[in-house]
């Protein structure tokens, strides 16, 4: 049924009173659901990964513009690196300083940074597999490029599955708490 007719899921149950106790148990959960609070193990990991993404952006970055040594398209690589390095640390301060996890927009950011690292990882080295010039070099940097490609569609994959599971897990509340309320509202009709 579409939502513009008159007689839409939305407008039946706007018209039935509504429990603010059975609403605010209602947000209560879908918010420990999305929002996950960092305790133990996870708040240190979450403090120390922005030093960690950090330090690497600062070796990316001095290697990439380090006069001598590397071809350009290696220091384009290493300079690539030091950006997604720098991404990750702004995500990961930004959980660290929240003390929050939330599912639905830090893990998908987190996912992003993780593919398009892969896939711009992948592209410089398939740029870079013709200048190399003998077999084997060419296929260990081929080789490479998919470690990148499977590592980079490991983490979609990932991503897209606790998702999918997210977004079943609140349809499933929100189906229980419209049955709350209509159970409630039926009682109170039927005394």
């Amino acid at each position: 049924m579409s939502d513009k007719t008159p007689l839409s899921r939305e407008r039946l149950l706007a018209l039935e009173p509504e429990n603010p106790a059975l609403r605010a148990e209602y947000e209560r959960r879908l918010n420990a659901m999305l929002e996950t609070q960092l305790t133990g193990y996870r708040k240190w990991a979450w403090r120390v990964a922005p030093v960690f993404f950090l330090g690497a952006c600062a070796s990316f970055a001095m290697r990439a513009w380090h006069p001598g040594g590397l071809p350009p398209v290696g220091r384009a690589g290493f300079a690539v690196g030091a950006l997604f390095a720098a991404a990750a640390a702004v995500q990961a301060l930004r959980v660290a300083v929240r003390g929050t996890l939330r599912r639905p927009t830090d893990v998908r950011a987190a996912t992003q940074i993780q593919l398009l690292f892969m896939v711009f990882g992948a592209t410089i080295f398939l740029y870079a597999t013709p200048q190399m010039g003998d077999l084997p070099h060419m296929l260990q940097a081929l080789g490479i490029v998919v470690v990148f490609l499977v590592g980079g569609v490991a983490f979609l994959v990932q991503h897209l599955i606790e998702q999918s599971e997210l977004n079943t897990r609140v349809r499933l509340l929100e189906l229980e708490y419209q049955l709350a309320r209509l159970t409630e509202s039926v009682g109170k009709s039927a005394t």
